[in-house]
């Protein structure tokens, strides 16, 4: 299925600012980036230095005398879709006369006309 979107670039903002390399496994350079975001969010995340794709990612936020950290790691990551399959619909979408309706990865259901 087609959306008409263009793949978003993988990319870093700006305003980041480099806080170093280092070599994961097999002779991997990486790179460490920090920047801002709205709502006083301060991002860290590192990246493959070739290809900037993202290897894991640090939020933290304080507001209110709250304050959050959240950590991601991004395993097993690929440039390509291997399987285009998992794109489709599970079966349970299509079911008593009705048709799917894909929006923003999400299966909702619509009568059918």
């Amino acid at each position: 299925m087609k959306t008409g979107e263009a793949m978003k670039r993988m990319c870093l903002p700006e305003n980041a600012q480099y806080m170093g390399m280092r070599v994961l496994g097999a002779n991997i350079p990486v790179v460490n980036w920090q920047f801002s975001g709205p709502f006083n969010i301060s991002l860290k995340t590192t990246v493959v230095q070739k290809n900037c794709v993202p290897l894991s990612e640090e939020i933290y936020m304080a507001k209110e005398g709250f304050i959050s950290l959240t950590t991601s790691v991004y395993l097993d990551v690929s440039l390509s879709i291997d399987n285009p399959g998992v794109f489709s619909p599970p079966p349970s979408c299509l079911h008593n006369g009705l048709q799917n309706n894909i929006k923003v990865g999400l299966c909702t259901r619509q009568a059918a006309q």
